[in-house]
Formats: structure tokens, C-alpha cells, sequence
């Protein structure tokens, strides 16, 4: 077994308790930053423009979509 930095071996842990790995947590900073608007409808992950996304982004997207919901969907807990 590897010990290497291989990116589907490192976790974001947001506030309450979500891990996800680093790469989704990446790529939907990367598709926001480039204007992109990533949402949930039903059980549709929807990026628009979807006519704007590149191949790769398509695939990186179709890949990651579970793990892209839960962040479109999470909401941080309350401080108190």
C-alpha cells in the first residue's frame, strides 16, 4: 500500500461533520471561479452555462457528480 499524495486520498472536512475528497471540493471551486453556477434540481446536478464546460470538465463532472451534490447541498451548522 502507497502512502502517496494521490488527490482521491485527500479529504476537505467542512463544519458538521461532511468529508469530501479533495478534488470535487476543487473542481467546484474551479467551475464557480470560472462563472459557472452549479445547482441541484431533483436529482439533476446542473452547471450553467452547460454549453461552456470542456470535455474534461464534462467528465471530471460525471465523475464527481454525488460528491458535487453533497457540497451544492450542504449548509454549514450554526455557530453558537
Amino acid at each position: 500500500m502507497s502512502g502517496g499524495s494521490d488527490d482521491t486520498r485527500r479529504y476537505v472536512m467542512l463544519a458538521g461533520g461532511l468529508a469530501v475528497p479533495i478534488e470535487p471540493y476543487l473542481l467546484l471551486l474551479d467551475l464557480e471561479g470560472r462563472g459557472f453556477q452549479v445547482t441541484q434540481d431533483g436529482d439533476v446536478l446542473v452547471v450553467c452555462p452547460g454549453t461552456q464546460l470542456t470535455d474534461a470538465d464534462c467528465a471530471a463532472v460525471r465523475r464527481w457528480k454525488l460528491h458535487l451534490l453533497a457540497l451544492v447541498n450542504y449548509q454549514a451548522p450554526e455557530v453558537q
